[in-house]
């Protein structure tokens, strides 16, 4: 049986070019794509 997805709230936000730049190249060096990364972030910070 498939497991029920848990974040099914869709968020939109806007960023500078610099700072989405900055974000892109921090997700790739932990490997991660950039939505992964901002929800890692935001959930640390949840902590």
């Amino acid at each position: 049986m498939a497991k029920p997805k848990t974040n099914t709230e869709k968020v939109s936000i806007f960023l500078s070019p610099e700072l989405l730049e900055e974000l892109k190249r921090e997700a790739e060096e932990k490997g991660l794509n950039l939505s992964a990364y901002i929800r890692m972030i935001v959930l640390e910070r949840k902590k």
